[in-house]
């Protein structure tokens, strides 16, 4: 079937056949209406949901849980639901959160960014929540083993393509005037790094491609014919940085191309 999976405003788990435009909820309990939690296709709070290693991986959402993100999986029918793992399980804890940010998945293997967040209780009863760092995971979709590609502080990531021994992915680190709306806060984000890496199995780690500040490497438009485009502050001009010769130049995009972010 050609198509995709996607939960509905009822947290019902369905399939979208694109080829005749029928949904398809999937539910295989005989006399089930669909409105109660033991219904086969209830998904609740699924923020996560790819395919991939032959099945549909997605999460669900456990009310006051805070040991990590649950992450199941189902055949491509939707019966035989197994738990595959709790991303970020070992940082999570009473006080401490973790909450997906951004994932990409390929054939054999996802990757996740998220953010450990605190739970402060002050004197007065009040509670705030302070977002501490931001970690980077991949995920083998077959054993469900997770390996920590990296922690970072005061940064944004971004994943822009993947393969499945191998992540390209953009990160900026961030002022550490706390004052967003300051002068001075847009004039240092101007200065900041903004890298492009790629981590790989066979390099044990992350090789930086890409290394500018922020006024020269500031939005990435997505991945073309082997390039990675972007586009400098206040510049309309898109450049592409190629990912096989390392030449950076001016790309001409023609009009009605299409962008992705994917397998690179």
């Amino acid at each position: 079937d050609v198509g995709y999976y996607y939960t509905a405003e009822s947290d019902r788990l369905c399939f979208m056949d694109t080829t005749n435009g029928i949904s398809v909820l999937l539910c295989h309990n005989a006399g089930c209406k669909h409105d109660e939690a033991d219904c086969e296709a209830y998904i609740p709070g699924c923020m996560i949901m790819f395919y991939g290693s032959g099945h549909i991986y997605y999460n669900k959402h456990v009310p006051y849980d805070r040991s990590g993100i649950h992450l199941f999986r189902r055949n491509p029918d939707g019966t035989a639901e197994e738990k595959i793992a709790t991303l970020g399980e070992e940082y999570a804890g009473e006080d401490i959160s973790i909450n997906v940010s951004e994932f990409i998945a390929c054939e054999n293997a996802a990757y996740f960014t998220a953010y450990v967040s605190e739970t402060i209780k002050h004197e007065d009863g009040s509670l705030e929540v302070r977002d501490r760092d931001m970690i980077l995971v991949r995920l083998d979709l077959k054993t469900g083993k997770q390996q920590e590609l990296g922690w970072f502080a005061d940064t944004q990531l971004r994943l822009i393509g993947c393969r499945d021994d191998a992540l390209l992915y953009y990160t900026l680190q961030l002022p550490s005037n706390d004052d967003i709306f300051s002068d001075d806060y847009a004039q240092q984000m101007q200065r900041m790094p903004a890298r492009l890496l790629v981590w790989s199995a066979s390099a044990g780690g992350s090789v930086p491609l890409l290394d500018k500040p922020f006024k020269e490497f500031s939005y990435l438009k997505g991945l073309h014919d082997g390039k990675l485009l972007y586009s400098k502050e206040g510049i309309h001009e898109t450049w592409g940085y190629d990912l096989g010769t390392g030449e950076d130049a001016v790309y001409n995009l023609e009009p009605g191309s299409v962008l992705v972010n994917e397998n690179y």
